[in-house]
């Protein structure tokens, strides 16, 4: 028959009919470092596992206490501990290596000097009804409910030969361990941040006018550049503004797309000037960039001088 336990530190001991659970609960204990167990699989969870990932968080928030993060190595506590208990038929939080809770967590990278907890349950093969086993247990609900805890690792495991065949685990920790993520239903997993782009940068530029009768051009050119050559091509496009200097006299407008090839730092922007025989002050004109592809924009504003020489 079902068999139900309840234990806290220092251990106090009930029993009931239908289930049977264990909760141990810790306060800043640093365990002593044993043989690391084997191996799991990054985070992994079943659908009843999930399942018991929201039904924790959403209790959580309806007491206003944060979502729990589902640590990797919590998980694969978690996860040894009811496979261990489910093959060698036994119900406790000592498992068959002789490891309490804090040891066994330590041994599987969890080693930190914080608040750490472990309920089990056995009996009960769906979340909800494994949840509801623990709400309804004092020590349990109170480490479901604990705001020290920050992580959570969630395992269960069936064995149709076993005494209780179904057997549950939580581990609960006080750090955010690197490998953590959110409990599936608990919010979206967040999204890594994209890469930074090149950011690009465009210098003044000056050039003498020349002379000329006819509306002959020159070139001016403007460096483009990045800080550190890319692995791809960085692409902006430019566009010339009138300053004192107006287009079709002065110089011809222009607009289009200035690339930077992939492994260089810099690339140009030209612009045609028109020769004139006007003597008249020197004249400015304004080039801007905006982007286009794989690129960003750290200075996008240039200004050609247009020097006179009449």
């Amino acid at each position: 028959m079902p068999r139900s336990v309840v234990s806290n530190l220092p251990k106090v001991a009930s029993f009931r009919i239908k289930s049977a659970l264990v909760a141990m609960i810790g306060a800043l204990l640093l365990a002593p470092l044993v043989g690391r167990s084997p191996a799991y699989a990054a985070v992994a969870l079943d659908s009843e596992e999930a399942a018991f990932c929201t039904l924790i968080n959403d209790y959580r928030a309806s007491r206003g206490l944060p979502a729990l993060m589902v640590s990797e190595r919590l998980a694969n506590t978690a996860e040894w501990h009811s496979a261990d208990m489910a093959a060698k038929n036994y119900f406790s939080h000592t498992d068959s290596l002789g490891r309490d809770p804090f040891q066994r967590m330590t041994a599987f990278g969890y080693g930190y000097s914080t608040y750490r907890a472990e309920n089990i349950a056995a009996g009960n093969a769906t979340a909800q009804a494994t949840f509801d086993q623990w709400k309804n247990s004092s020590g349990h609900n109170a480490n479901m409910l604990n705001g020290n805890y920050k992580v959570i690792g969630i395992g269960k495991a069936t064995n149709a030969a076993a005494t209780y065949r179904n057997y549950w685990t939580t581990d609960f920790g006080g750090v955010v361990d690197p490998g953590a993520v959110p409990c599936p239903g608990s919010g979206p997993v967040p999204t890594p941040p994209a890469p930074a782009l090149p950011a690009v940068s465009i210098s003044d530029a000056s050039a003498v006018e020349g002379n000329s009768s006819t509306g002959a051009t020159k070139a001016m050119k403007f460096k483009v550049s990045i800080p550190k050559a890319n692995n791809k091509a960085v692409k902006v496009t430019f566009s010339t503004v009138n300053g004192t200097a107006l287009a079709g006299s002065d110089y011809l407008a222009a607009s289009g797309t200035a690339t930077i090839r992939a492994g260089s730092t810099s690339g140009y922007v030209t612009v045609k000037i028109v020769k004139d025989k006007i003597r008249e002050a020197s004249e400015t004109f304004v080039v801007n960039l905006a982007p286009a592809a794989n690129s960003s924009i750290a200075d996008g504003s240039a200004t050609g001088t247009i020097v006179n020489d009449d």
